[in-house]
């Protein structure tokens, strides 16, 4: 790792967060022709797109709530009846994965994790979480900075840093406005 790479991993902040964690040991070439090829959209890649959309229309949806209170009543509800959707599928697809929330330190950059799987520095997972409580999906690619050998505090798993992998605008927007409504929360936890 070069300075350079650290500098853009410290770029953005990071929060210790809930989220439901699954990660699966890929090889290099897996990651690079999945990418080259362009990969099959699943449950995930939808969240993260519908997500993305709600978060551009927001703004529309404030001015149209000055304008027609009742119409943005109606866009909202189906909004929720989309988010309902989204969930599902991303439950369904989810499918034989652990579904329990994770404490993780999460980043715009990058991931910090224990883990029962002995990574190695330098190996290539594919990653699938599901933000909460919003119930956003993504499915990123990440290369693992270190893989502590000292246990965590339960004594059976290593703390795993990972940064992430060709990473979209897209995906980083849906991240940082996760980790501020994860900081939102925080403050209003703090000082009430």
């Amino acid at each position: 790792m070069t300075l350079q790479d650290d500098a853009e991993r410290r770029r953005y902040f990071r929060f210790t967060d809930e989220i439901i964690l699954n990660c699966t040991r890929i090889s290099p070439a897996d990651l690079i022709q999945d990418t080259a090829e362009g990969r099959v959209m699943d449950a995930y890649d939808l969240s993260t797109r519908l997500a993305s959309i709600s978060q551009e229309s927001a703004m529309l949806l404030r001015r149209v709530e000055k304008l027609e209170p009742v119409l943005a009543e109606y866009l909202q509800r189906l909004e929720k009846k989309i988010e309902a959707i989204s969930t599902f599928l991303l439950d369904q697809d989810a499918g034989q994965e652990d579904t329990q929330p994770r404490t993780v330190s999460l980043s715009a950059s990058g991931i910090r994790f224990a883990d029962d799987y002995p990574w190695a520095s330098g190996e290539v997972m594919a990653l699938r979480l599901i933000l909460l409580p919003e119930r956003i999906g993504l499915r990123l690619y990440g290369r693992v900075v270190s893989a502590d050998s000292t246990p965590t505090p339960d004594q059976s798993q290593q703390a795993v840093s990972v940064d992430f992998l060709g990473i979209s605008d897209l995906e980083r927007e849906i991240l940082i406005a996760h980790l501020l409504k994860v900081e939102r929360r925080h403050l209003r936890q703090t000082h009430p």
